[in-house]
């Protein structure tokens, strides 16, 4: 009798594929510490039990890095490196 064997580790292709998220959304989410991954080698792969959880309880939305405008409408950044601000 031939068993199936569960895959155990996923690549962010393979991952992607099963929650049907690209790999550039999934490698944002490792990067925000929203899914732990597992290092073999030089691969980081996303273990099963991610993969399960993930489908159960989904994901945080990511959301754009916002920077906070001052009155005149410049964002803090440019202010900062424009000497205007202290």
């Amino acid at each position: 009798m031939e068993s199936q064997q569960q895959k155990m580790l996923h690549s962010y292709e393979e991952a992607g594929k099963l929650l049907n998220y690209s790999r550039s959304s999934l490698r944002r989410h490792v990067a925000r510490q929203h899914i732990r991954t597992v290092r073999l080698g030089n691969r980081i792969l996303i273990p099963d039990a991610e993969i399960r959880r993930i489908s159960v309880e989904g994901l945080p939305p990511l959301t754009a890095n916002v920077t906070e405008s001052t009155d005149d409408g410049q964002n803090e950044n440019s202010v900062i490196k424009s000497g205007l601000l202290k």
